[in-house]
């Protein structure tokens, strides 16, 4: 993402929890020319450590169905219960979904539902937290881990069961209440490797 340093940076919500204490900040937009006084400076800095701070979707029934935060929060609910008619019904019809590190595009609703089938597949045990959200207009970007039991036979032994954790971000974007484009990044799978 580029930011303009002559623009100020857009306003963005952080929903997480702290302390198991629910929290919903709101940051104000921040003014990215050197002339920022020391009480702007520290306001920002504040909000930064703000943004690091491990979180998880929050159930608010007062937000509309249709916010970006309702529609991404219902695909990734759907998603952990193995739901994926579900979750391929928050897309809009023509949508692009991307997994980058993995060098993949769906733009089939049919065929994102296989992909995500087949992952569940031979990832049974799968669990995506989101740790972060980031919402601003018709953006939202989840910072998240995943955690996975990769198996394989050991010829003349038992299942080898490893272990493994990926850390990534999805960048979705909705329009019209529907996801229109959903990208993930992330570093391949390290079996072995834990959070």
């Amino acid at each position: 993402m580029n930011i303009d340093t002559n623009n100020t940076m857009a306003a963005c919500v952080i929903i997480g929890e702290r302390a198991g204490e629910n929290t919903q900040r709101r940051l104000q937009p921040i003014n990215t020319h050197s002339e920022l006084g020391t009480e702007t400076a520290q306001k920002a800095e504040k909000e930064e450590i703000a943004m690091k701070t491990p979180g998880t979707v929050l159930d608010n029934a007062s937000v509309d169905a249709t916010s970006p935060d309702r529609v991404l929060q219902t695909a990734l609910t759907a998603l952990s219960q193995g739901n994926f008619v579900e979750v391929v019904d928050q897309f809009n019809d023509q949508f692009t979904f991307t997994d980058h590190a993995l060098d993949l595009e769906f733009k089939d609703k049919g065929r994102l539902r296989e992909f995500l089938a087949k992952l569940r597949e031979h990832f049974p045990d799968s669990e995506r937290k989101v740790n972060t959200i980031f919402s601003s207009e018709d953006r939202v970007i989840t910072e998240w881990t995943l955690t996975a039991t990769y198996s394989e036979p050991v010829p003349g032994g038992p299942l080898w069961k490893v272990p493994i954790c990926v850390r990534g971000v999805s960048v979705v974007q909705i329009e019209h209440g529907k996801i229109s484009q959903w990208s993930d990044y992330y570093n391949h799978c390290n079996p072995g490797a834990t959070a």
